[in-house]
């Protein structure tokens, strides 16, 4: 069919034409919640090697193609390290903690499950790691334990390169829907299979969870975006269609990926449009989930008419160590009002773990109390952003936090600019406005998404029913919902 070019001022105009009245919102503990553990970015080493050498010149060590140690010191510790990607043992002990002392009801796993070691792997390689970790948590998570998977930006070979519905992609999401079988519907299962793109329903809490695959909506170093960029679209399509029904079913959600929006590797062309939708459902969506950067942290999102707090994108750390120590968060989801009200944060201390030859999982802190706020609302979240802007303590403890005790966590003063780092990622939702908030006119990454807002040029929909961003013939654009 004939393109159009899809305007973005259009397709706000468009869409919150039919934005209801905002609904007041509580985050008052009733007393009746349920768990949610989220674990991201295991990048579990199959191929640890425990004495292995710890300071070679790759990006990731402790593998046999590190060679040995020249020194005692430098050999791979049991329990792992930094600069090396997690033993096997470190999601094992995971996966135990969290069945017989966490015990959540419900996991978000989303996703980078291979590791680092980027120039040795292959699509059978990456799927493997999956399957492992699958399997692992399978046997032991007890099978009540409702578990959610997404797609990383690792999953793919070679890595970010998600190649729409190539032959690279089709054989990695046959092989993770595969091996995550057994906790998705079949209609899920369909949607993993096919695009990456699900929804499940969360019957108990009368929710829907909204699984959407970012390295085919958003992801920068996904250079196969540059030639068939509708499939951002498509995903939008996708949250659009899936918000629309369970608004009409009276329904709240979640919005669970990989690359956060508003992140520098999220195209900002496709975050402004993710923007609009998080604005139009603010009255639906629940909890926005991601991970991928490795850290600890959280943004904001805002209303487009009066740019007032209106969600919480929740960005949870690694579980895996290239520089931190591993940790997972665990929500505290209200059953009565519907929203988070707190969360706990777990993490693992490598050098005590192999001091002492055992697993360290242990609590880190509790969310409210930690930062000192009153509730866990959007408004409360923006008080956040402004104490680690205005007071250097503050910050300090957000960033001890936020790298999870890791290399460069201990930071002896944190003057206005080091405050503004932190901060402007947290109070606002979209790249450019971190970065005028910070006072940069411009890095690397905002370059990159530039450069490829250029070579993209215009947004275009198909022109098939010009009235309707959200209709398509496309047998891809199909919406796949558990019954």
């Amino acid at each position: 069919p004939e393109r159009v070019e899809d305007k973005y001022e259009d397709y706000k105009t468009q869409l919150l034409a039919s934005k209801p009245a905002v609904e007041p919102r509580s985050f008052v503990k009733s007393g009746s919640s349920v768990k949610i553990a989220h674990v991201s970015d295991i990048h579990v080493s199959l191929l640890y090697v425990v004495g292995g050498n710890t300071k070679c010149t790759f990006n990731i060590c402790c593998i046999p193609e590190a060679g040995k140690a020249e020194k005692p010191e430098d050999e791979a510790p049991k329990w792992g390290t930094y600069g090396c990607d997690a033993p096997i043992i470190v999601p094992e002990t995971m996966a135990d903690y969290i069945n017989n002392v966490v015990k959540p009801d419900i996991l978000l796993w989303t996703g980078d499950n291979p590791e680092h070691d980027i120039w040795m792997q292959s699509v059978s390689s990456n799927v493997e790691a999956s399957t492992k970790l699958a399997q692992l948590f399978q046997s032991k998570l007890d099978p009540s334990i409702k578990v959610i998977p997404a797609l990383g930006n690792h999953e793919q070979f070679p890595v970010d390169q998600y190649d729409l519905h190539g032959a690279n992609s089709e054989q990695t999401l046959q092989g993770l829907a595969d091996a995550y079988k057994s906790w998705l519907t079949a209609d899920a299962y369909e949607g993993f299979r096919t695009s990456g793109n699900y929804v499940e329903e969360l019957s108990d809490l009368d929710m829907d969870v909204i699984v959407f695959n970012t390295q085919e909506a958003c992801d920068l170093d996904n250079w196969y975006l540059l030639s068939d960029y509708e499939e951002q679209q498509k995903v939008l399509n996708f949250l659009q269609t899936s918000l629309e029904t369970s608004e009409k079913n009276n329904k709240k959600a979640f919005l669970v990926g990989h690359i956060p929006p508003g992140d520098g590797q999220c195209v900002h062309k496709w975050t402004q449009r993710y923007n609009v939708l998080t604005d139009r459902f603010q009255n639906t969506i629940r909890g926005q989930f991601f991970g991928h950067t490795h850290r600890d942290h959280f943004r904001v999102t805002r209303d487009l008419d009066n740019n007032t707090p209106n969600g919480i994108i929740w960005i949870t750390p690694e579980a895996g160590s290239f520089d931190k120590n591993p940790s997972f968060r665990v929500f505290d989801f209200d059953k009565k009002v519907q929203e988070v009200v707190d969360y706990e944060k777990y993490w693992f201390n490598f050098t005590l773990a192999n001091q002492i030859d055992a697993p360290t999982w242990t609590s880190n802190y509790i969310f409210l109390d930690e930062y000192n706020l009153k509730d866990a609302s959007p408004d409360s979240m923006q008080e956040l952003g402004q104490n680690v802007l205005s007071n250097e303590d503050y910050a300090k403890k957000f960033n001890k936090n936020r790298l999870t005790m890791g290399l460069k966590s201990e930071i002896a003063t944190c003057d206005e600019v080091c405050r503004k780092a932190l901060a402007c990622p947290i109070l606002y939702d979209n790249f450019p406005q971190q970065n005028q908030c910070i006072g940069k006119k411009g890095d690397f990454s905002n370059a990159g998404a530039k450069i490829l807002d250029w070579i993209q040029g215009p947004w275009y929909k198909a022109s098939q029913n010009e009235n309707d961003v959200t209709e398509s013939t496309d047998k891809e654009d199909m919406i796949f919902r558990s019954q």
